[in-house]
């Protein structure tokens, strides 16, 4: 293609003023096609998901803040989950103890009086396990020291799991001091029938196939067993 005359006058130019020579869209060719324009989202569109963002992160982080032990922003090990370990009910009577521990953030008005952990728990104790609704609080901000509390609905005799103080150094391991709480023949409890002696075990992380598995292979032995002396 031959050079056009504005081409010819800018060329010139160039060379009067010492410049290098200038390239224009006539020497090299035809103009490309002008890059198409991305659409954009309408506004209300981009606030919207923000705000759905919003919503469900703030809170999460807030968590994270107020109650680390519960919620890890760098996945860090933290009280909510599974656990399980052996309780030292008496001299040779060791039983297996299952415990599930979630969070729950307290609401509005409860100025620290609110249980922000919820649970259940089972002891396996013969063909039938002693089960237990759990409910405490971490009474530091770190969660280093909790506070549990495990009501049973049962009343068969023997001893039972009551009000436990827990140590959490932020690992997989939750060490327990508590002291058992003796129920009567007839059901009853009394003070000067008590144990004063403190128990202490640990509880270890665990899974929730262990929690639903539990017991059940002592069930499975005692069930045999009366099967074989019947």
């Amino acid at each position: 293609m031959r050079p056009s005359k504005i081409g010819i006058v800018l060329k010139i130019i160039a060379a009067l003023f010492g410049g290098a020579e200038l390239k224009t869209a006539f020497d090299e060719g035809p103009l490309p096609a002008p890059a198409r324009r991305r659409r954009r989202l309408p506004a209300f569109i981009v606030i919207f998901a923000v705000l759905i963002v919003a919503v469900f992160t703030v809170p999460w982080l807030g968590n994270a803040l107020f109650y680390p032990w519960a919620v890890s922003l760098t996945g860090q090990p933290t009280v909510p989950g599974y656990w399980q370990g052996e309780v030292p009910y008496g001299r040779g009577d060791l039983r297996r103890v299952v415990v599930r521990l979630t969070f729950m953030a307290p609401g509005k008005g409860c100025n620290g009086k609110c249980s922000d952990i919820r649970g259940s728990a089972k002891v396996c104790k013969g063909a039938q396990p002693v089960s237990y609704e759990v409910r405490g609080k971490a009474i530091d901000h770190s969660g280093a020291h909790l506070s549990l509390s495990f009501t049973t609905g049962s009343t068969a005799p023997g001893a039972h799991l009551s009000s436990l103080d827990a140590e959490w150094a932020g690992g997989d391991r939750i060490g327990i001091t508590t002291t058992l709480t003796v129920t009567e023949a007839d059901g009853s409890w009394h003070s000067d029938h008590q144990p004063t002696k403190p128990v202490r075990f640990e509880l270890y992380r665990g899974t929730e196939a262990d929690f639903t598995a539990a017991c059940s292979s002592t069930r499975a032995l005692l069930q045999l067993a009366q099967r074989t002396n019947s």
